[in-house]
């Protein structure tokens, strides 16, 4: 997802394969902290898949993101990754699957402009998004 992210600040265009109809299954790092907290002081051993409730094409995510920069979408060839689409029963969702995808995407947008623009974040946060950015100048220039 960070590239997406990227491309769609950078060109103001996210580019999908196929149709966009891929499912897949995202989840905040901060929902997986609360589960990783959850499991380790839970009494049982068991098993926990950290999954979000919901799976979502990424037609979905990259209209999310569209909605928050105002990118455009364009979809080229055809998808042949195969969708994964998780569900489990082990521990309540909503004990720990607490930030929207609408909410993550926007706080992860967010944080990628502030660490390109003000550099705060160290080299940690810079290492991340160089591989991605070859002028991060852009960021600057459109007031981001």
């Amino acid at each position: 997802m960070p590239k997406n992210h990227k491309n769609a600040l950078d060109s103001k265009k996210i580019k999908l394969l196929g149709h966009g109809q891929r499912i897949q299954n995202y989840i905040h790092t901060r929902d997986v902290a609360t589960l990783a907290k959850t499991a380790a002081l839970s009494k049982q051993n068991r098993i926990f898949l950290a999954i979000s409730k919901e799976n979502y094409t990424n037609k979905q995510i990259a209209e999310i993101i569209q909605t928050v920069t105002g990118c455009s979408i364009e979809y080229s060839d055809d998808d042949h990754t195969r969708s994964v689409s998780y569900t489990q029963e082990t521990i309540p969702y909503n004990e720990y699957n607490n930030t929207s995808i609408e909410n993550g995407i926007k706080e992860s947008i967010e944080w990628i402009k502030t660490v390109l623009v003000t550099g705060i974040g160290g080299n940690v946060g810079q290492g991340i998004f160089e591989k991605y950015s070859k002028n991060k100048v852009s960021y600057q220039n459109r007031g981001l």
